[in-house]
């Protein structure tokens, strides 16, 4: 072997040593075997090569890929438009707004209010006792 091609199979191994740490590599163990990338594990994709929509889905071996990359990649396999992604997201934030209205209701306190008043209470408690523990290591001397 030449110098270049030693160099690069150790490249190559620093490489898929940082890869198998991923959280990636547990849904894609066959990726420097040279098997197929699933970008999602739920997510059947289309097995025909031509395919655009496919195309597009596929990961490169070697390709460095944004978050928001990855998470369009997920969405084409999964076969979602943006439109559809946005409704969801709005559907869940909607939810859970209805979900904090019905505590409040319940209540007459927004949970924001809850937090921020268990924060408080759980701080003053934590003060109290290092106030207390002073206190003691004072009156010992």
């Amino acid at each position: 072997m030449n110098t270049n091609a030693v160099f690069y199979k150790k490249l190559g191994d620093k490489i898929k040593k940082k890869f198998e740490k991923t959280k990636f590599h547990k849904n894609n163990p066959n990726m420097f075997k040279g098997g197929d990338v699933k970008i999602h594990p739920n997510v059947k994709q289309d097995s025909s090569k031509d395919s655009p929509k496919n195309q597009k889905a596929k990961l490169k071996v070697g390709k460095k890929y944004t978050k928001a990359q990855l998470m369009a990649k997920k969405r084409i396999a999964a076969g979602k438009t943006i439109a559809d992604v946005k409704a969801a997201n709005t559907k869940s934030m909607k939810d859970a707004a209805k979900k904090r209205n019905e505590a409040f209701k319940k209540t007459g306190k927004s949970t924001i209010a809850q937090r921020r008043a268990a924060a408080k209470k759980k701080m003053q408690d934590r003060a109290r006792a290092k106030n207390a523990a002073f206190k003691k290591k004072r009156a010992k001397k």
